[in-house]
C-alpha cells in the first residue's frame, strides 16, 4: 500500500503508477496533479507521516487517518 503525500489517498501502486524520488525515498502518486504539487515543493510534503510502503501500513496501523 502507498499513501499519496499530497491528497493522502491510500492505494496499491502498480508498475505504471506515477512516482518521484526525493532524498532517496521513492514516493507514489494517485494523479499527475498530486505529483506536480509534490515535485514543485517536496519539502512541504516530506513530514514522514505519509511515506510509501510504511511498516505501519503493512501492519495495519495508521490506516484510519482523516484527510487534511
Amino acid at each position: 500500500m502507498a499513501i499519496d503525500p499530497v491528497c493522502h489517498m491510500t492505494f496499491t501502486p502498480s508498475p505504471s503508477t506515477l512516482q518521484s524520488t526525493h532524498l532517496g525515498v521513492k514516493t507514489y502518486f494517485c494523479s499527475l496533479k498530486c505529483k506536480k504539487a509534490f515535485d514543485a515543493n517536496p519539502e512541504s510534503f516530506s513530514t514522514g507521516a505519509h511515506t510509501t510502503m510504511t511498516s505501519s501500513l503493512q501492519s495495519g496501523e495508521g490506516t484510519n487517518r482523516d484527510p487534511i
